[in-house]
């Protein structure tokens, strides 16, 4: 199926039964969306993590490992998977060619902006939530760096568990932004923490001016650390 997709300079690879993936097994070089052949049914990629060799989109599937590297091309998820890290670099430096896109339509993720472990994500990434997702959102990983941009937009109704813009030793260098829109929900556990960075007093812009004023006067004091905070006009 990849090297149809591959041979055809894009197209979309569909399930017809659960699939169990290897090392050696590797996605396409091009863009590929990948979905259950029933709409209704949610067959099951499982097996080795993911890195990604170009745009990738999964419809109607599960997912059963535990991360994703989207390697710098952009990534849509929009069904609902449970529990993963989905990293906009990899696990060796990375880079983008244009603005990274990676968009989160459903389920519980974190979405991390950069690589993993001490690695450079060279790229502009712009991070979407809504629908149903839950999510914790990073800037950067422990130890790794953004060199560039970060924009994270999260959507009424979605689920927020967590913001760090820079967690412990992670580097974002360009700016950070997150954008709130409508009223998502806030969680209260203990590590419910809602930070521009650990490393620094202050960082990045809070964009509330699409918020609700019932949100803003519930959660306006939960975020912490940020440079700038932009509030609806009068």
């Amino acid at each position: 199926a990849v090297a149809a997709v591959n041979a055809a300079n894009g197209g979309t690879i569909v399930l017809n039964d659960d699939v169990q993936l290897t090392e050696e097994d590797k996605l396409p070089d091009v863009a590929c969306t990948i979905r259950s052949a029933d709409g209704e049914t949610k067959y099951k990629l499982s097996g080795s993590p993911l890195t990604l060799n170009g745009d990738l989109t999964l419809e109607n599937i599960t997912y059963s490992v535990s991360r994703i590297y989207a390697n710098g091309h952009d990534l849509t998820i929009a069904w609902s998977w449970t529990g993963y890290n989905l990293y906009a670099g990899s696990t060796a430096e990375s880079t983008a060619a244009d603005t990274q896109h990676i968009s989160v339509k459903a389920g519980n993720f974190a979405v991390i902006a950069s690589g993993r472990g001490r690695t450079t994500h060279k790229a502009h990434v712009d991070v979407s939530v809504g629908g149903s997702a839950e999510v914790e959102l990073a800037g950067a990983y422990m130890g790794a760096t953004l060199d560039g941009d970060v924009t994270f937009h999260v959507a009424d109704g979605v689920k927020l568990n967590q913001f760090l813009g820079e967690q412990s030793g992670g580097t974002v260098k360009g700016g950070l932004t997150l954008i709130i829109s409508g009223a998502p929900t806030m969680s209260t556990g203990s590590y419910s923490t809602y930070k521009a960075s650990v490393n620094r007093e202050s960082f990045g812009t809070l964009d509330l001016t699409g918020a609700a004023a019932d949100f803003i006067t519930a959660n306006r004091d939960k975020f912490t650390g940020f440079a700038t905070t932009v509030m609806p006009t009068a």
